[in-house]
């Protein structure tokens, strides 16, 4: 079975898709106040943990998808500009949302 036919993993990639179709929803209709700033945050937070779940997966499988996801999250955060490794950018993320919401809490 390949790693993306596993029904967990489909569920999340269908998670992570919806959620991803919501901050984009949010992103075209601005971010006017502190309410639609906190539904962006709280679902960018959910995008970056379905992410993370779903690298914890696959680097864990033997799958050659789960392998060329693995690669291309790591040419994705060498793109963003980090050099170390996904898991330290995960942490990276992780630590930008509660900046952000204790920013918004202020």
């Amino acid at each position: 079975m390949a790693f993306f036919d596993d029904a967990p993993v489909r569920a999340e990639a269908a998670e992570l898709f919806d959620t991803y179709q919501t901050l984009m929803q949010i992103s075209v209709g601005g971010i006017g106040n502190k309410e639609t700033a906190e539904k962006y945050i709280d679902n960018l937070a959910r995008v970056i943990e379905l992410q993370k779940i779903m690298y914890f997966r696959a680097k864990y499988s033997e799958e050659d998808d789960a392998f060329e996801f693995c690669q291309h999250l790591k040419k994705c955060a060498n793109t963003l500009g980090y050099d170390g490794d996904v898991d330290e950018v995960f942490v990276n993320m992780e630590s930008d949302i509660t900046k952000a919401r204790k920013a918004m809490s202020e």
